[in-house]
Order: C-alpha cells, then structure tokens, then sequence
C-alpha cells in the first residue's frame, strides 16, 4: 500500500454541514480532490494487471464513537495507452474504493485500489491521475 502524501494531492477541498441523522450523526462530512501516483503497465495480459492500492487520510481527527459511516466513490482522471504494434491493441484499467474510520490517525482513510493492463506486446497502459468524492457522517 502506498500513503499518499498531502504534496501530491491536487486541489483537496472538505465541507461540513450540520445534519439529523442516524445513529446520533449531527455533522456531514463531504471531501474531494484527486491525487497523483504513476502505475505502469508494459506488455502485462490483461488476465494478470499491475494492482497498487493508495492510502489517503482526510478531514478532521475523530474518536471511533464519533465515526460513524462514509461511502466513496473515485475515478482515473488521467491516463494513456500506447501501441507500438501494427495490431489493433487495447489497455485495461480498473479501479475500486473504500473509506472508513483509521485507529492509528483517527482520520478517515480513503484505500484506492487500481488495476492496469496493456493486453498485448509492445504496448503500455498507464495511469496518473485519481479522482475521489467522499461522504462521511460523524457525530461531533
């Protein structure tokens, strides 16, 4: 897992907003931003992606009783594909997220795990850039 630090997040942006609801929940917590970490794939099947998962930590410190539930939801922004084959040629990407409650920071941890494939020789599939919205309910 790679930490994704603070200078190579681009434009983080944190509202807060006063809410009712559930569970005692009185804050909404709402984060977004993206973030840059290069993952390369040359030559790599698509039956067998480079995986990376990044680790960032957002917002406020918070006790475990205080978090009480985020949903996430992120993107590759930036990426490219090149073919230096006569074939036609296709790259993979793929991404998946999850924030929670992070007992050592007691910050919420948003995990981004990304997957790339180039599908055929003589072809690289990278990506750059990662988008993230974040949604967290806390009671503070």
């Amino acid at each position: 897992m790679i930490r994704i630090s603070p200078g190579d997040m681009i434009n983080p942006q944190q509202l807060a907003a006063a809410v009712a609801g559930p569970d005692g929940a009185n804050t909404l917590l709402i984060f977004d931003g993206q973030f840059r970490s290069q993952l390369n794939a040359q030559n790599v099947p698509f039956g067998a992606p480079i995986k990376e998962t990044f680790s960032l930590l957002l917002g406020p410190q918070l006790t475990r009783r205080q978090f009480i539930k985020a949903t996430v939801t992120a993107s590759i922004s930036k990426f490219s594909f090149n073919s230096f084959n006569a074939q036609a040629a296709g790259g993979l990407w793929s991404i998946e997220a999850d924030a929670d409650w992070d007992d050592e920071s007691g910050q919420i941890e948003l995990r981004v795990e990304v997957s790339v494939a180039s599908g055929q020789m003589n072809t690289t599939a990278d990506a750059f850039v990662y988008a993230y919205h974040v949604t967290a309910l806390a009671e503070m």
